[in-house]
């Protein structure tokens, strides 16, 4: 227990920044976990049937996700890890704005399709760079239980924020309620800035 678990959680916590660190790991997903979670009664609100909502998340989803993943391990080479996060970012709480396109869209088809593999595409491209940034704060001694306490907090806002997305869902409109899921990637986003800033990745 001493050597899997207490030596990495205390070397961990040891280094300077580790609190804000672990701040932006939990923040990190925020506002996609608060997007996702009412994704299936959106899509039914805007009269799509199970059918198209498959065949767009089905296949060309997964395409895009894989090609995501692919460019995003690209940027971090080829532009560092620090511009990778920032650009990446960026991008995936743009992209959030899709939802709020769909929305106006009527249940066009084409719109959907379109958010759909946007989204896809974006959020794997900022995990890829995530991934990498989560990878690097791990100690070579201790990869395993740190990675696993990352990844678990990492998955924190989607099990407890995300769980209360219904009822703001239920007290706005669609246009508003994706508009608020944008803003809520804000406090991950500035928390990262601070940390490249302050403790800059190796």
């Amino acid at each position: 227990m001493k050597a899997a678990v207490l030596e990495p959680l205390r070397e961990f916590l040891g280094r300077p920044g580790a609190g804000v660190v672990l701040a932006y790991v939990a923040l990190f997903n925020l506002g996609e976990a608060m997007a996702g979670v009412m994704l299936a009664p959106f899509y039914r609100s805007l009269g799509f049937d199970r059918a198209a909502v498959a065949a767009a998340t089905g296949v060309p989803a997964l395409a895009c996700t894989m090609a995501g993943i692919a460019v995003g391990g690209w940027l971090v080479a080829r532009i560092g890890l620090a511009r990778a996060l920032i650009s990446t970012g960026l991008a995936q709480m743009g992209a959030m704005g899709m939802y709020v396109w769909l929305a106006y869209s009527h249940g066009d088809h084409a719109v959907l399709f379109t958010t759909v593999m946007t989204e896809a595409f974006v959020q794997a491209l900022a995990t890829a760079a995530f991934i990498s940034y989560l990878s690097g704060l791990c100690s070579t001694a201790f990869t395993a239980t740190q990675y696993a306490l990352l990844t678990s907090l990492a998955a924190l806002a989607s099990h407890t924020v995300g769980g209360f997305s219904g009822f703001i869902a239920a007290s706005v409109d669609w246009p508003v309620f994706y508009m608020l899921a944008m803003a809520c990637a804000l406090p991950g986003m500035m928390t990262m800035l601070y940390i490249l800033r302050r403790f800059p990745p190796e």
